[in-house]
């Protein structure tokens, strides 16, 4: 299971507060209280939706790599804090990468970034929902692409290329 890098600075969920207004129970003036130290951020060891996915992360990434054949190296809690070359302020933590078969080893790898949510969720509502940390992540790595894999309850997976 990936643990969070508590790290005060713009991830992938400030990013996602910034494009939509909110996100979840964030708003643009609690991130800004975070941001400033005028608030401590939630404490989401116990947010079952936020657990839930995180303990389902590995699976993810295997299953993503059997359904498509692509080669996931899955970091998780082992990957250090991604920051962007030119503005430190940026940072992710990115659940792995992805080689295609084919692909130049010289090149960029693809990012994956893993959910599991409900059962009636589908992968368009989560490519919006979740696109802006997925380009923010894009940003961060310098990456040109990336897969968004999902389980929704506990009998649907589905995925999409951004």
């Amino acid at each position: 299971m990936a643990d969070y890098i508590p790290h005060g600075r713009i991830g992938g969920t400030a990013a996602c507060v910034i494009a939509n207004g909110e996100f979840y129970d964030r708003t643009l003036f609690t991130l800004w209280e975070e941001m400033t130290g005028r608030k401590e951020p939630d404490n989401l060891d116990w947010v079952l939706r936020v657990q839930m996915g995180s303990a389902t992360e590995q699976l993810n990434a295997r299953w993503y790599e059997h359904v498509t054949g692509h080669n996931v190296d899955y970091w998780g809690s082992n990957v250090d804090l991604k920051v962007h070359l030119e503005h430190d302020f940026v940072v992710g933590q990115i659940d792995g990468a992805i080689f295609r078969p084919g692909d130049d080893p010289s090149g960029y790898p693809g990012l994956l970034e893993c959910k599991h949510g409900g059962h009636t969720q589908t992968i368009r509502k989560y490519e919006e929902r979740y696109y802006p940390q997925i380009q923010h992540y894009l940003a961060v790595t310098g990456w040109h692409w990336a897969a968004l894999s999902a389980f929704f309850g506990t009998a649907k997976h589905d995925f999409t290329i951004i």
